[in-house]
């Protein structure tokens, strides 16, 4: 199977749509997702094709940005896998590294 580079904007735009479909929620008028962007002086926010999160105000201690539901953490505990990982044994960074 070849892997197909994509843009920025086209990689923004499917994560977007999957936090849609996921109910995954931010404040909107705290953080934004964005694409490769460079600061005045020059140096790059986020990497070329890569997308990253940038405050768009001062941000308060403990202010919640980010809203994830359980169901779509990715984890051994919540994969299809998890149950021969707990019959097995195995847990941690070993189970996290297959499920993905």
């Amino acid at each position: 199977m070849a892997i197909v580079a994509q843009s920025g904007e086209e990689t923004l735009r499917v994560l977007l749509e999957w936090f849609e479909k996921n109910k995954v929620t931010y404040n909107e008028e705290a953080i934004k997702v964005v694409t490769q962007q460079q600061t005045q002086g020059g140096s790059n926010i986020v990497s070329p094709n890569g997308i990253g999160i940038v405050a768009k105000r001062a941000l308060i201690d403990e202010e919640p940005l980010v809203m994830i539901p359980k169901c779509a953490v990715i984890s051994s505990a919540s994969s299809a896998l998890a149950n021969i990982f707990e019959d097995e044994g195995l847990g941690g960074s070993l189970a996290l590294c297959i499920t993905v």
